[in-house]
């Protein structure tokens, strides 16, 4: 007599073994649709990071300066803290004529947005320049394209962290800054950069990803617009190189006018995760020119046009900068 059990055993067997399969397969298929879904529901890019850059207008009105973006753009920049303060970082030129060391204005608007994606109305400030200039609460670098201005103290005593707003250090703002809050004054921040959020020259990798926030209120036409002024743009690319002779950072993102003073954000990977680091402030397009010669009439034609390479100024010479202000007697009152 033949034994027919092994076999109804090894058969039941397969067939508990392709139902479970099936049961795994289907169970990671359902995760897989999740993760996907959860990826597209979350931004590339944090708010705290997205909402950093402010355009710098030379308007003198705060209350038109709005309804003009396009017009009065000459830079952006964007806010630092400290434990003690908060400044305002931008390019040098933008304020100052470089040959003459003046102010270029007696006044200039900030606009810029909170990280609470609701509040759609900017934050304006008025800053008064010359107030500034005669309190020493202003400075530019002799040597790098950099310059800040000290907005206010933290009432607050607090570690030098990430990136964080101007309500969490109860700030107390300066004479000559001016500001209007955004949809709800109260309750509105906007965001400024920390000493844990950056990167100094010697940190910066090349070919890790970079992003550039800014104004580059010189593109589109202005009769038919292509794009939102009121609104920053960013770019991506990577650091490109470092010239270790200057102290400066070579990045492959194309800046126009308006981006001068643009912060750099580098991103950076470990273990599954992305930090995103201010590295410095853009200050010029790197430029490639062509020359052509008439040697009949003598004729020379220069063509100039943009490379896609910029340059950035890190944060170095900027914490100098803060460091003498902070520690110069008479400009922490």
């Amino acid at each position: 007599m033949i034994d027919l059990m092994p076999d109804r055993f090894f058969h039941r067997l397969k067939y508990h073994l392709m139902v479970t399969f099936r049961w795994i397969t289907l169970l990671c298929i359902c995760l897989l649709v999740f993760s996907h879904n959860r990826v597209l529901a979350e931004r590339a890019v944090p708010d705290s990071t997205l909402y950093l850059p402010f355009l710098v207008v030379k308007d003198l009105d705060p209350f038109k300066i709005i309804e003009k973006w396009e017009f009065n753009g000459i830079g952006s920049g964007f806010f630092f803290h400290t434990s003690s303060a908060a400044y305002f970082v931008t390019a040098k030129h933008i304020l100052y004529n470089i040959e003459t060391g003046q102010l270029l204005f007696p006044a200039i608007g900030l606009i810029g947005y909170g990280g609470d994606p609701n509040d759609t109305l900017p934050f304006v400030f008025d800053i008064d320049l010359t107030l500034m200039n005669r309190s020493k609460k202003i400075r530019a670098h002799d040597k790098y394209d950099v310059a800040i201005f000290r907005i206010g103290t933290t009432m607050a005593t607090d570690k030098e962290g990430e990136q964080k707003t101007d309500k969490e250090g109860q700030m107390k703002y300066d004479s000559g800054v001016f500001r209007l809050g955004g949809l709800n004054a109260e309750k509105s921040k906007h965001i400024v950069a920390g000493m844990k959020s950056i990167k100094k020259y010697e940190e910066v990798l090349v070919s890790d990803d970079v992003l550039v926030f800014g104004y580059p209120t010189s593109i589109g036409l202005k009769k038919h617009p292509q794009i939102d002024y009121s609104q920053p743009l960013l770019r991506k690319g990577i650091v490109a190189g470092k010239n270790d002779n200057l102290k400066t950072i070579v990045i492959d993102c194309p800046i126009y006018k308006g981006n001068s003073g643009s912060p750099v954000i580098e991103i950076e990977y470990a273990e599954g995760s992305r930090r995103f680091r201010t590295i410095g402030l853009v200050v010029e397009f790197v430029p490639v020119v062509e020359s052509w010669v008439n040697i009949m009439y003598g004729y020379e034609n220069i063509n100039v046009t943009n490379s896609g390479y910029a340059i950035v100024v890190p944060m170095d010479p900027i914490l100098d900068l803060i460091n003498d202000m902070e520690k110069e007697p008479g400009v922490n009152k």
